[in-house]
């Protein structure tokens, strides 16, 4: 008799354990779908985000530079961005034969480089002649 005792009560236990799962499992919520929410202020600590990762650029920049400031190597960027650009300019030009739509594209670049280097003489002018003014006095 203890035996058949002994295996009603586990049966029972078994039973009422898998009545309570049953009742827990109908309890808890079941996800039928994820929405994706944005936060309002997104938009603007991505970009408030973007423009810290670019002055971190900057500043591991010149720590592996050294003491060379931003103007500087935006200086050496262009001199490198014009040789590359001048070297595919002359191969393209030894490649084709000239005609006066060329040599007119070709005017309009030296006019573009004048003009780059008259700005760059005016900004030094304006910084020199400001430069002295303050020390004359």
């Amino acid at each position: 008799m203890s035996h058949e005792f002994v295996e009603k009560d586990t049966s029972d236990y078994v039973v009422g354990l898998e009545e309570r799962v049953r009742q827990l499992e109908s309890r808890e919520p079941k996800v039928e779908r994820i929405v994706e929410i944005t936060p309002t202020d997104y938009e603007s600590l991505k970009r408030e985000n973007r423009k810290m990762e670019l002055q971190i650029q900057k500043y591991r920049q010149l720590l592996t530079i050294g003491e060379m400031s931003s103007l500087s190597q935006l200086i050496e960027q262009y001199i490198e961005s014009s040789k590359k650009q001048l070297k595919k300019l002359s191969a393209e030009i030894h490649m084709t034969n000239f005609d006066k739509s060329h040599i007119q594209q070709v005017l309009h670049l030296v006019d573009h480089l004048s003009g780059v280097q008259k700005e760059l003489c005016a900004a030094i002018a304006m910084y020199a002649a400001g430069k002295y003014e303050s020390n004359s006095l």
